[in-house]
């Protein structure tokens, strides 16, 4: 039986999200949305996920703060950043979780789905599944 993973992509860009989650979901994939990191904690309180793809600045609860507060409540899923800025390369480690992927927009979609590929699924026991639907472009 094939295990499905569920990513939750935070970002206050609704063309962004849209986006993230067409070329994510899939059957072994299931893809939630949130519009900012309230929405977002509102969300994790409700479920686990297996990865948290998030935007780094957003009006509210940035993603930063939402980082912050998933190291606090000892939350497990992968954190994978994006950003339009090259502050995030300077993001403080110590009080944030294991970064797992780090995006500068506008990225590569194909990129973007190798890494996440990556991130997301075990290639040894598993070689994965082809996320996307193979539309090129950036994000």
């Amino acid at each position: 039986m094939v295990s499905i993973k569920r990513v939750l992509v935070v970002d206050d860009e609704p063309g962004v999200r849209a986006l993230l989650s067409e070329i994510l979901a899939g059957p072994e994939l299931h893809v939630t949305l949130a519009g900012d990191g309230l929405e977002a904690v509102q969300l994790l309180r409700r479920r686990r996920y297996d990865a948290v793809v998030t935007d780094v600045n957003m009006p509210g609860m940035d993603g930063i703060d939402l980082l912050r507060w998933m190291k606090r409540n000892k939350r497990r899923e992968k954190a994978v950043v994006m950003s339009g800025s090259p502050r995030h390369d300077l993001l403080p480690a110590p009080e944030l979780p294991p970064i797992r992927a780090r995006f500068r927009k506008p990225f590569r979609i194909g990129m973007f789905v190798t890494i996440m590929e990556a991130v997301l699924f075990d290639r040894r026991g598993n070689p994965g599944r082809r996320a996307g639907t193979g539309r090129k472009g950036v994000a």
